[in-house]
């Protein structure tokens, strides 16, 4: 009789074992490292040096990159589409990102953009 509790309770301490980590192996393949940016924290530098990294976003829809960062401004400098990436070259802390789109190869087109038009930055390093 003994010996039949004590198997039973090696057997019941394996299981719960073997649960427990099958659950921290399941808790591990969810964990993500991540280096993006929320857009509402403006803590990004004014000047960002190539220390930084290459601090960029992608468009949440199509907007248009002003000539200044107000938004009564006018001038347009160009038509950023919707999905297209947004290298950030500097953001003032206003609410406002300025950068640029484009390739070496097409040429670049640079302007000001508000930043809620602008989403999941992140930093090349």
């Amino acid at each position: 009789m003994n010996k039949k509790v004590k198997f039973l309770a090696t057997s019941l301490c394996g299981l719960v074992l073997a649960f427990s980590l099958s659950l921290a192996n399941a808790n591990a393949a969810t964990i993500h490292t991540t280096n993006s940016i929320n857009k509402n924290i403006m803590s990004i530098n004014s000047n960002m040096g190539s220390s930084y990294g290459a601090i960029f976003g992608y468009a949440t829809q199509d907007a248009y990159l002003l000539n200044n960062p107000s938004p009564s401004c006018t001038q347009t400098v160009g038509h950023l589409s919707q999905g297209t990436r947004f290298q950030i070259l500097e953001s003032p802390g206003r609410g406002w990102y300025y950068g640029a789109y484009g390739s070496d190869y097409n040429g670049w087109t640079y302007g000001w953009i508000q930043s809620e038009y602008i989403s999941n930055i992140t930093v090349e390093y």
